[in-house]
Order: structure tokens, then sequence, then C-alpha cells
């Protein structure tokens, strides 16, 4: 959602006043019809705002502490703050293991029940963790790392089996 992101911190100011950019008013409609023909179509559509790196920083805090960050150079600089270096392109495993998976998915879900917006968040959040519990739904338990067993529940892993 790079478009989103650069849409954010170049309309901040006039949302801070209490107007939306032009181009944010025109794209919105367009933007929410491709999430809803995307969903339409079978594809799960996992947003984060103000960016994927979000998501990476809920590995590590807690989500009140993420959800104050609402521009990506912020969540980048927290992210290096809290493991002591930040690579988009280089990401370190021991930074991200199977349980920070796991915390990270229970925290995106308790903050993302908290964000109004519907399919575009008017708020900080991630929806990855719906990717991380569709895919953990889809594996058998004994596949599974056992940090990650926790987030598929029983009901979930029974109609997987009988997809």
């Amino acid at each position: 959602m790079n478009w989103r992101s650069k849409l954010d911190s170049r309309s901040s100011d006039r949302r801070r006043n209490g107007s939306r950019s032009r181009l944010e008013q025109n794209h919105r409609p367009n933007f929410i019809r491709l999430i809803l023909d995307a969903e339409n179509e079978g594809v799960k559509v996992a947003l984060s705002r103000p960016c994927f790196e979000f998501w990476l920083l809920l590995h590590h805090v807690d989500e009140i502490t993420a959800s104050t960050l609402a521009e990506c150079s912020d969540v980048e600089n927290s992210i290096r703050s809290v493991v002591g270096q930040y690579n988009k392109t280089n990401l370190k495993r021991e930074h991200f293991s199977s349980g920070s998976v796991e915390a990270a998915t229970l925290r995106a879900e308790r903050l993302d029940l908290t964000v109004p917006g519907g399919h575009l968040p008017e708020a900080p959040t991630t929806r990855i963790y719906k990717l991380i519990r569709g895919i953990a739904a889809k594996g058998l338990p004994s596949e599974l790392p056992s940090e990650l067993r926790a987030l598929v529940t029983p009901a979930e892993n029974a109609a997987a089996q009988i997809d």
C-alpha cells in the first residue's frame, strides 16, 4: 500500500487542519472498489497503515505503543531502536521469530478491532494477522511451529481438513 503511505505523508498537514487532499478524496472510492472486487474473487486483502513495517514493529512492542506512530519513517525508526538495526531488504530472522509472529498476530488483531474506517483504516493498524491466521488454518497442526498452533481454533482446523 505504498501509494497510501506516500499520500498520507503528503497530506498529513492538511488532515491535521481538518481537510483531506483532493487526491485522497478522489481515489478512496476506487481503492475500496478494488478491495471489494478482490474479495469477491476470493482474494484476501491484508492492508497495513501506515506501512508493512507496522506489522514488523508489532513483533516487538504492544499495540498501544505502536498505534501512536502514523508515519512510516517513525515506525522504521522505532524498529531500529528496539532491535538495534533495520534494513527492509535484509531482515534478520532472529528479530522475527515464530514466537514473535504469534505475539504480533494477537496484538494486530486487538488493535484492528479498535480502528475505524472499514476497508481503508483511518488509523495505524495492520491486517497481516488475517493472512497469518489463514495460512495457519490451512495447515495441519503437526506442520505448524508450536508457537503458531495456538492461532488455530479447533473449528478452523476441522474446516481446513474438509477443504
